[in-house]
């Protein structure tokens, strides 16, 4: 029963946040999503302008790639 209240409670609470507008600035965040994309579909052969210079990726098998250049 407590499972089920706290699901109920986190669905409530995402329809009050996305109601008041909290979601609201979602392109900013979709730009380097759909860059990353994009440059996937491409076979990475451009720059990475999709990537902060802090950038960390890590890989399904667990392998870690650190910085835009990598």
């Amino acid at each position: 029963m407590r499972r089920l209240a706290g699901i109920v409670l986190l669905l409530l609470t995402g329809s009050i946040a996305a109601a008041a507008g909290v979601f609201r600035d979602e392109a900013p965040v979709r730009e380097p999503v759909e860059a990353f994309y994009a440059a996937f579909d491409a076979g990475f052969v451009g720059p990475a302008n999709f990537a902060a210079e802090d950038w960390t990726h890590i890989n399904p098998f667990g392998g870690w790639t650190r910085g835009r250049p990598a």
